[in-house]
Formats: C-alpha cells, sequence, structure tokens
C-alpha cells in the first residue's frame, strides 16, 4: 500500500465532530493552533519507523472540548471555520456543542 509521510500545514484549524444523540444532531466544534510536533513513531512498526503526519493542537478552551469529546476521531479544517459551519447546522437543524 501507499504510506502518505508529507507534513502537515500548521496554523488555525477548526475541530469537528457530528453526532446523533437522543433523536437530534449535534456538532461539537472547538477552535485550535496547529504546529508541528515533536518527533514521534506509531507503535508496532520495525525500527527505523516512518515519521507519519501529525500536528500538536493548541486548543482554544480545552476544559470545554474535554467535557464534550464525542470519541477519538474528529474532522480538521484548516482556518477558522466556526462560523460557517454554524450557519451550515442552524440552516439543518443541528445543535452546537
Amino acid at each position: 500500500g501507499i504510506l502518505n509521510v508529507s507534513r502537515v500545514k500548521t496554523g488555525t484549524v477548526t475541530l469537528c465532530r457530528l453526532t446523533y444523540t437522543n433523536g437530534r444532531y449535534y456538532m461539537h466544534m472547538v477552535k485550535g493552533e496547529g504546529v508541528t510536533p515533536r518527533k514521534w513513531e506509531e507503535a508496532g512498526w520495525t525500527q527505523p519507523a516512518p515519521q507519519l503526519p501529525g500536528l500538536q493542537i493548541f486548543l482554544d478552551d480545552v476544559e470545554k472540548f474535554a467535557q464534550n469529546v464525542m470519541c477519538q476521531h474528529y474532522i480538521i479544517s484548516y482556518g477558522d471555520n466556526t462560523a460557517i459551519i454554524k450557519d451550515l447546522c442552524n440552516i439543518l437543524g443541528i445543535g452546537i456543542i
């Protein structure tokens, strides 16, 4: 297979996750700053392990994010897209967390 080892763009990012709870859709969203992480290796690789892409993300509101985290998988988009995502959620009747 193909393994991506390219660098990931740094800067402002928006993380979001759509969830369905109690018969209603909700969007959990947070903004942060993505920086190049220190060197790390994915467990289970034979040495020398490839340097896989990644970002270290400093969230604007860690406590609020931690209290509402949905799972380990979130979508990341570059830039502050919170206003656009909120507008779309309002049109679609999706609650914002």
